[in-house]
């Protein structure tokens, strides 16, 4: 399910690096666990190990997690686009650009409305 992930996907997690470090391994799936906590740095061990050490797991269906992440990427995405068009708004712009961003802001939101999270991950 890491492999779906886009680097964008993972910008401003707190858990960024780890996710990343292990969507990259390409190493035999009983290697993962040990290779991975080599690369990790002490505090990003010490958090999969206590995850790890968890009763039950601590979320749904991995590719659920990946929908999720990039459903909050999208969201992201959009508010940036969103601030765009206020500025240029506020500026009296009536151009090319804004034309541009009311588009980008229209997909995003029907791709958003597309890809709406199952209620267990909102």
């Amino acid at each position: 399910a890491l492999r779906g992930l886009e680097s964008d996907d993972l910008k401003g997690l707190s858990t960024e690096n780890l996710l990343r470090t292990a969507r990259d391994l390409n190493v035999r799936p009983e290697d993962v666990p040990a290779t991975l906590m080599e690369r990790l740095s002490t505090q990003e061990a010490e958090l999969l190990a206590s995850v790890a050490a968890e009763p039950s797991p601590p979320a749904v269906l991995p590719d659920l997690c990946v929908v999720a992440l990039k459903y909050v990427r999208l969201e992201r995405q959009l508010a940036e686009v969103q601030r765009e068009l206020n500025r240029l708004q506020n500026m009296g712009d009536t151009g090319p650009a804004l034309m541009d961003l009311l588009h980008q802001k229209q997909q995003m939101i029907r791709a958003l409305e597309a890809m709406k999270p199952p209620k267990e991950l909102q």
